[in-house]
Parts: C-alpha cells; structure tokens; sequence
C-alpha cells in the first residue's frame, strides 16, 4: 500500500484542493450527472439549501443563521454548502470569525449539485469563491471525492465514500486544524477561543457525516457505532446510506491495521482460533504503517522509531531518573524540562532491577494478564494505559519492550546485520551503525538509550548480552551459552566486568580481551559456537554504542556525531 501524499500545507493565502479519483477516466467531472442528482433535491428550491426548512425541530436549531447547519462537538460545524448569496446576506465569513471557525472543509467536486439552490460559481466551481474565506484568514480544504462505480453496465461517479488512505488524509488535516498546534485561533471579548472547523458537502449530512466520523475514529474519540450515533443524535438523517455507515466500521478495521505493534489477538484471553487471523509483524511494516497513521510533528520525529519503543524508552529513563540513586544528580529535573508530557508518568525503578529484569527474560515465557491488556490496549491505539495512575512499574515497560522484540516476525538484526557487526571491532561501532540499515539503527539507538541513563554499578553487561540475543535470530533461547550449567547470563568479560563496577563511563579495553579471558578458548569450542560467539560480539558491540552515541534533542535518538557523513535524527 503506497503511502498517500502528504496533507495539504496550512496557509492563509491559498486553497488546497485533494481528489480521489480511481481511475484516469475519473479525473472527469461528476457535473455530467449533476443535473440528475439536483432532482432528487429540489433543484432550484433544493430543500438542503433553505435553512427555513430546518427550523422546526427544536432539538436542533440552525447553529448559524441562514445556514442549515448543526454543532456536532464543539469544535466541529456540519453544515449545508454556502453560497456567495448566503455569505453576503448573512455576513457569515464575519460569524464564522466570531465563532473561532480557522478552518473550512469542502468535500465536493467542481460543479456537482450546479443546478441546486443558488447554484455554482462559474469560475471556482463551487457555490461560493474559496478566497472568500482565505482573504478573511480562514483556511480552506477542497477534500472532494468520487470513485467509479458500474451502473447497469456503465460507469458513474459515486460520492458516497472515498478509499481508506483518503479518508485517512482528511481526517489528519481535520485533527491537524482543530489543534493548530496547540495555538489558539481568536481571543474574542476577552476569552481564547480553541480552533474551530465547518465542514460541508452539499446538503452536509451524507459525506459531511463519514468526514466527522472518521476524524472521531482517527483520534480515538469514539468507535464507529458511537461515532455513528453522535453525529445522528447531533444532526438527523447524517450518514445517509447503508455503505456509508459500513464505511465507517471498515475504516475503524484499516485504523486498527496501522496501529498493531503487538501481534496477538484483540482480546485478553484469545481462542486457538484468534491467533489464526494473527498478522506477524516486522519493524519495516511496523514502520510502513505508523508512517501511513501519524501525521506532523509527530511523524518527522518517530520516521524511523516505532511509536511504542520511543514511548516504552522513555518510560524507563524516568523511572531510573526518579530512582534514589539519581535523586541529587539535577537529571530529574532536565528532563522533567524537556518532556514535560511525560513527566510524572513513571515511578521510581532500580535501574539495577531493570537490568536484572532484563537479563532474566524469558522469550518463550507467556506475557502476563496485566502485559497483554497493555498489548490489547496499545493495538488498539489507546496509549493512556501507559499513562493511567498508578504509573505502570518498570517491569511491565520492561516486558513489553522484551515481548515486541520477540513478537517481531523477523529478529531486530538479520544475518547480514550480525555479519557486520562481527567482521568489524566493536571500538568502530559507529562505523558499523553506518553500515546497517537506516531504520534498525535508529531503533536499536532508542532501546540503548535506557542504559546511558544507567549510575555506575549498574549489571549493563548481562542484560546487553540477553539484548543481543533477543535481537537475534536466536530470540528464542532463554539459555546463557557462555554459562557451565548452560543456563542463565553468560559471565562477563574483563572489559564488560569493569563497566559493572563503574558504570557505562568506564573505559572499554580492546576487544581482543574476550580471547585472552579464561572462557575465550571455551567460547569458541562450543557447539553452536560461532552462532555464540556472534551473540558475545553483538553484546560487545551494543555496549560500544551505549558508551560512544550521544543523545540529545526531544525524539533523544539523535547522535551528536555524525553517521557516514548523514547527521539527521530519528525523524529522518
């Protein structure tokens, strides 16, 4: 699935216009049918385009004089098209400003309904000119949509619904304008004013509906039948056809699609069968997708991590930050400043017992219940579970980073990447980062970012080790190699046995230390040795990269250094 294009830029000067076509035929008009489709609406008297025949419920009074139009959140105007007559009549570019409106959707085609109410303007298209609303500092989407369908053995242009990855734009430009980046549109007698949007098709009910309904199911403010009945509740008739409302429900299962990190069943206690719809997962798809589903700032910082490991990894610096070994050292409060999002979403944790976590995980042990409701909950989209009170502990963000790596339907480094990283001395771990592939450095990175937080005297040694094998093809094995009894963490070397007793700012004799220690010989003589081997120089390397790779910046996985001359972070 090729991504979509990027949203329209925000700009107070210009339109942005958005097709669906499917086809080369569709780039045509839809205006060859429109005059079929203003029969059903009246024509010239088109009852969506007299507000005065929408005045009679008092459940739902016009929102706007002279517009058939309703408040569907508080954020969010559904109304019927204007038109140049009703802007001038009714002053509404001047009721739109004092209402805090910033923004104006409109989800038509050039000349579609030309024959309804006041009609088209001749040269926009479209019932009114979009300059209108963009010379008064409002801005304005043409988001308008059709695909082909067959009709008795012809095509015709159907508005009814658009595809997923348009839908998906749409509702990320509508989030995108109602949070304006945090900034607030209108300060009006004396209050801000948070940002507001209309939206409209023609009569605003049937397109005007699904847009609302997707952009509710984009943010997680609702699921397609609560979704659904709020818009019904808020303005009758919305969402007018049968395809429209499935539309909304498939569009949730697209959602949930680009959202799945965890690849287990939607349900805290799934049947044998449940696991058999189970899509494994990758970090390239993993990433595919969270770069179809993110959109803005967030996107250009998470490009090339995956949401849940950037989350999961700074969780887990605050809690050893929040630690009493840290609590004079003034880290707290730095970072306190720079993520204030997540401040005081972490308990304290041992970074030795984080460590000790690490080194004793299990790959072929189950996730526990309170695990997998984060799996289910995170698939889901609702990253809340890793910001309820209590804060989670740090051996639940442990787990759930341990348990995607072993989740993952292809280990964090392959073959190829192993082979770099053994054929290189592990003092040349930039040089070796260089090598392997883009995505997996800036994600490797990330995790490592937990150990840099580390005191000195932290075990980092053992856990890189059980790291190394989990990113591995060898994932699968629980057991230390390097250990007599063939179970639990292999011993460490002399270099890694100095950074247990003074922490990651020890400095890492050569790697051929490994050779002359007591095991070296051993090592090398082992069944499956070589596969062993290649896990203790992993490890070695991961501890070179802990030591020699700076963070800084909000996303913390970009280095200081550059890597082959390319010094661009995480976002890419």
């Amino acid at each position: 699935m090729a991504p979509p294009a990027p949203p329209p830029a925000v700009t107070n000067t210009a339109t942005a216009t958005v097709l669906s076509p499917t086809s080369a035929a569709a780039a045509q008009s839809p205006g060859a049918v429109s005059a079929i489709l203003c029969l059903f609406c009246g024509g010239i008297l088109c009852k969506y385009e007299n507000y005065r025949l929408w005045t009679a419920d008092p459940e739902h009074p016009n929102a706007i004089p002279g517009l058939f139009s309703n408040w569907i959140t508080e954020g969010i105007l559904a109304t019927q098209r204007p038109s140049t007559r009703l802007i001038h009549e009714f002053g509404l570019v001047a009721a739109f400003r004092r209402l805090g409106i910033t923004a104006i959707f409109n989800l038509q085609q050039p000349d579609e309904h030309e024959s309804c109410g006041d009609g088209v303007e001749p040269v926009s298209g479209f019932s009114y000119d979009p300059a209108v609303w963009t010379a008064a500092g409002i801005h304005y989407y043409n988001f308008g949509w059709w695909v082909l369908v067959v009709v008795a053995g012809r095509e015709m242009p159907d508005m009814s619904v658009p595809d997923f990855d348009f839908a998906l734009q749409l509702a990320q430009v509508m989030a995108h304008s109602l949070s304006n980046n945090g900034k607030v549109s209108y300060s009006l007698l004396g209050s801000a004013i948070p940002p507001q949007i209309a939206v409209h098709c023609h009569a605003g009910l049937g397109r005007t509906g699904l847009a609302i309904a997707c952009y509710l199911l984009y943010c997680h403010l609702a699921g397609p039948k609560e979704a659904i009945d709020l818009i019904r509740s808020r303005r009758p008739l919305s969402i007018q056809t049968a395809k429209q409302q499935r539309f909304v429900h498939q569009f949730q299962e697209y959602l949930v699609q680009l959202q799945t990190v965890f690849p287990v069943p939607h349900t805290l206690y799934p049947s044998p069968d449940a696991w058999l719809s189970v899509v494994p997962a990758t970090l390239a798809s993993i990433l595919d997708n969270q770069r179809l589903f993110l959109a803005g700032e967030e996107l250009r910082v998470l490009r090339n991590v995956p949401k849940v490991v950037a989350q999961l990894r700074e969780l887990l610096i605050l809690t050893q930050l929040r630690s009493p070994e840290n609590a004079d050292s003034g880290a707290l409060a730095r970072w306190v400043a720079d993520h204030p999002r997540t401040s005081s979403l972490a308990e304290g944790g041992d970074p030795v017992a984080i460590c000790e976590r690490i080194t004793g995980f299990s790959a072929q042990a189950e996730p526990s219940l309170e695990c997998r409701r984060a799996m289910v909950a995170i698939n889901a989209g609702r990253w809340e579970v890793l910001e309820r009170e209590p804060a989670p502990s740090a051996s639940l963000l442990v787990d759930l980073l341990l348990h995607w790596l072993v989740l993952l339907n292809e280990p964090l480094l392959s073959a190829e990447s192993v082979r770099v990283i053994v054929d290189v001395k592990a003092s040349e771990a930039i040089t070796i980062m260089s090598r392997v592939q883009r995505e997996v450095f800036w994600t490797v990175n990330c995790i490592l970012d937990i150990f840099r937080y580390m005191p000195a005297g932290a075990p980092i040694a053992d856990a890189l080790y059980r790291l190394a094998v989990l990113c591995m093809h060898q994932r699968s094995e629980p057991r230390g190699l390097l250990d007599d009894d063939g179970g639990g963490p292999p011993p460490p070397s002399p270099q890694h046995a100095g950074a247990t007793a003074t922490g990651v700012e020890q400095q890492q004799q050569p790697r051929a230390a490994v050779a002359a220690s007591p095991r070296g010989d051993s090592l090398l003589g082992r069944r499956h040795a070589g596969r062993d081997a290649a896990a203790w120089a992993v490890s070695q390397f991961l501890f070179a990269v802990v030591r020699g790779v700076r963070v800084r910046g909000d996303d913390g996985v970009r280095p200081v250094a550059t890597v082959s001359g390319d010094g661009d972070g995480g976002g890419g």
